[in-house]
């Protein structure tokens, strides 16, 4: 799906910080979280696993909904909409 540029990794440490998916795409990783809401708020666990792993773009996937930032870098995405815009980029 992604192509072989990508590497996919799952974070989290000792202390239960995690983020659900960490995409390496040329050398840059992208931060993936996915929840169940359509109203996600940003968590400190998240925060700390986006500094942690020097993350410049995260996305929250969201069931549906509109897209909206939540905080410098980090923005919900409907998951049709990522899928179609992001991952689609990703394969290029």
């Amino acid at each position: 799906l992604l192509g072989d540029r990508t590497d996919a990794a799952y974070y989290r440490t000792q202390t239960g910080v995690e983020m659900d998916l960490v995409l390496t795409v040329r050398g840059e990783p992208i931060g993936v979280e996915v929840k169940l809401t359509t109203a996600p708020k940003l968590a400190k666990g998240l925060r700390t696993a986006i500094a942690d792993v020097g993350c410049k773009r995260t996305y929250v996937v969201i069931p549906s909904g509109e897209r909206f930032r939540m905080a410098e870098g980090v923005e919900a995405i409907p998951v049709a909409q990522f899928i179609r815009e992001v991952v689609e980029r990703m394969r290029v």
